[in-house]
């Protein structure tokens, strides 16, 4: 199977910076989450 690099990779970077974006928060939180487990 072979890609065209230019076309597929940037719309995969696109997918991969939107998920990150929308996953960001989530990781904030959850660490957090953990930092307070961590204290008690």
């Amino acid at each position: 199977m072979r890609f065209r690099p230019v076309s597929s990779n940037r719309h995969f970077e696109t997918l991969l910076a939107r998920l990150l974006l929308t996953m960001r928060p989530a990781f904030k939180s959850l660490g957090a989450r953990l930092q307070n487990h961590r204290n008690v």
